[in-house]
């Protein structure tokens, strides 16, 4: 009889200890069974262009515990695209969003209808009613055109300007700051593709030999910054081998606003005067926090639209200052 009971208690603190254990399992936080579904709709075709964001993003969603999916297009700046993309995200349960605009007005109406159905966070560029969203997280583009206006205009006076990828309110802000930056007395040319221009480096290479002898390159994103140290290599390479014409006689400096690897690896080499770049890692990271706190109920939408993220000058001389060292190079840190 005794042995019985001592079976018995046995069984009953076996049964006991699995129910602590699935309880404990059940109710702790590493082993959600659901965790936030967030995607990230971004512009562009190549995912290595926001290689510092996903970073960000990859941390906010290991620290706060989401699900997350970034997402790029076929092409550059295709609102309808994008449009796509959005209602496919949120067909497919996504919980919330995070968003940077390929064309700010033209996406206005969709993201601002698509906010009925789940959150969504405008990031690095956002739309003409983003006050309608949670918000804008990205840097001052204004003050980073005028930081950028007033590096260049310390060392330049005549200016070719790549207007590109205008549709995007981020670019108009830059432009407008760099505008005042630069200086009233500059001599500042719009570069600006029309109808039957190509790629923008062969367009670049086009204007340079047509009217940019002797001027300074600007441009305002990364992308177009890219294309443009693409320009800039063939035309140094035109140079070395003698094709180019005779009043040519030097490749032109090149600034503007991003922090690409391939950006980067040109600063380095010293084929840039100078940067100004925002601090990406730092919007993906926060954009994964504001997000899962919103579905949480822990922040509120005043709190997201009031969150600052920083921008920096850079130059071959100072890249590898500690602080700067460390946003240029985030993976390797």
């Amino acid at each position: 009889m005794k042995k019985n009971v001592k079976v018995l208690l046995a069984g009953l603190a076996l049964i006991y200890l699995l129910c602590m254990v699935v309880y404990g399992y059940m109710h702790d936080g590493s082993a959600k069974e659901e965790r936030c579904r967030i995607s990230v709709i971004v512009y562009g075709t190549n995912l290595d262009r926001w290689a510092f964001m996903r970073e960000g993003i990859s941390q906010g969603a290991k620290d706060f515990g989401a699900e997350v999916s970034v997402i790029n297009m076929s092409s550059e700046a295709d609102a309808k695209e994008q449009i796509d993309l959005l209602s496919r995200e949120i067909e497919n349960g996504a919980q919330g969003i995070l968003m940077a605009a390929a064309d700010s007005e033209a996406v206005n109406e969709a993201v601002t209808a698509a906010t009925a159905k789940v959150p969504v966070l405008m990031i690095e560029t956002g739309i003409k009613d983003s006050d309608k969203t949670l918000g804008l997280l990205a840097a001052d583009d204004y003050g980073m055109g005028k930081m950028l206006g007033e590096m260049v205009g310390s060392e330049h006076r005549k200016i070719a300007l790549i207007y590109e990828y205008t549709e995007r309110d981020s670019v108009k802000r830059r432009y407008q700051g760099f505008m005042d930056g630069v200086g009233e007395d500059a001599d500042v040319l719009l570069w600006e593709r029309g109808e039957g221009d190509f790629r923008l480096s062969l367009y670049i290479d086009k204007m340079y030999r047509m009217e940019g002898d002797g001027r300074a390159l600007v441009a305002l994103d990364d992308v177009a910054l890219e294309q443009t140290l693409d320009a800039v290599t063939e035309i140094r390479e035109k140079k070395h081998r003698e094709e180019s014409p005779e009043h040519m006689q030097q490749a032109p400096e090149v600034y503007g606003i991003g922090a690409t690897d391939k950006i980067v690896y040109y600063l380095d080499k010293g084929s840039i005067g100078g940067l100004v770049f925002q601090n990406e890692f730092s919007i993906g990271y926060l954009g994964m926090e504001q997000m899962v706190n919103y579905l949480d109920n822990e922040a509120s939408v005043r709190q997201m639209q009031e969150i600052s993220i920083e921008y920096y000058k850079a130059t071959r001389e100072n890249m590898y200052d500690p602080e700067l060292q460390r946003l240029l190079f985030p993976i390797v840190q």
